[in-house]
């Protein structure tokens, strides 16, 4: 009927009361009455940034994310480079994601896809993920290394 609830430093927990998200639990001791056993707190790991939790459209338009993660939403011409603690560390596909930012410094930089040239100044690098060419057609990936050549 009692339930205790312990977040660590390096954790966040998600709340769901009778399967809908309430909040996002910071480090601490929690005590919820939960008679009728309908409290759920999924625990995150917040030193790895992807949350990929089911529900996250949910759980971001809830807005109990905006001190904690930065989210980004892609639409179908749109793709972002995403930074960790200033690497490189993803390409994103359109659809929506969230990086917790309470450990690591993280920024999202977006990309229009459709334009003919992507430029980076870390174009290199780019083409090196093992993501790059799903993303890009043969086509584009040709113009883009011409991009790189000096």
């Amino acid at each position: 009927m009692i339930k205790l609830i312990k977040i660590g430093n390096y954790e966040r927990g998600l709340l769901f009361r009778d399967g809908d998200f309430v909040d996002v639990l910071k480090p601490g001791r929690y005590v919820y009455v939960d008679p009728l056993f309908k409290l759920r707190v999924d625990v995150e790991d917040v030193t790895v940034p992807a949350l990929t939790a089911p529900w996250l459209d949910v759980i971001v338009d809830s807005g109990a994310l905006k001190d904690e993660a930065v989210v980004v939403d892609l639409a179908d011409g749109e793709r972002a480079l995403v930074w960790i603690e200033g690497r490189l560390a993803d390409v994103l596909t359109p659809g929506l994601y969230a990086y917790w930012t309470v450990m690591k410094n993280v920024r999202i930089e977006r990309v229009d896809a459709p334009t003919v040239r992507f430029e980076s100044l870390a174009l290199a690098k780019v083409l090196t993920l093992p993501r790059t060419a799903h993303l890009l057609s043969s086509s584009t990936s040709t113009r883009v290394r011409s991009v790189c050549s000096p």
